[in-house]
């Protein structure tokens, strides 16, 4: 399968936000890594939805796809690099993910002592600055259109059956 895209060039790929600690792929880059990764590797129903639906493989799936086509010798330096690229979006949405968490779990009472525990950080002092790093990264731009961690229907709820 071709991924009919263009691997962005270097001025392309160096328009970020500035990101706390973790590094935040430009959300051109992370469109063109999900479809190079999925032209590439989308088989079976994957496939089908990527040709029919342009939906294209979840991060995580994608950058295991390219490890796997790596151990057998099958994987480029682009698909790898589009692998990191994948990888840092899904990072993203997991700390985007843990942000909401951590809001819900403050809405339901839970004290920052209390989260620092479960969270097993040494206090709430840092717990505190954990949270702002993470609404933080929040606030970072992401790439709406695409799965990051897991797949999305291509199609709206009713239309499922």
């Amino acid at each position: 399968m071709d991924s009919g895209a263009a691997w962005p060039d270097t001025a392309e790929q160096t328009e970020r936000s500035d990101a706390p600690a973790s590094s935040v792929p430009a959300p051109s880059l992370v469109r063109a890594a999900r479809t190079h990764l999925t032209g590439r590797f989308a088989r079976a129903a994957a496939g089908l939805l990527w040709e029919e639906h342009q939906v294209p493989l979840p991060d995580i799936e994608a950058a295991e796809e390219t490890l796997a086509a790596a151990e057998g010798g099958q994987a480029t330096g682009p698909d790898i690099a589009a692998a990191l690229v994948v990888a840092q979006a899904a990072r993203l949405d997991a700390d985007r993910l843990e942000y909401r968490v951590w809001q819900a779990a403050e809405r339901a009472g839970l004290s920052l002592e209390q989260i620092a525990t479960v969270l097993e950080l040494p206090s709430a002092e840092a717990a505190s600055r954990h949270r702002a790093w993470l609404r933080a990264r929040a606030s970072l731009p992401t790439v709406p259109d695409g799965p990051t961690l897991r797949r999305r229907a291509p199609l709206g709820r009713k239309a499922r059956v």
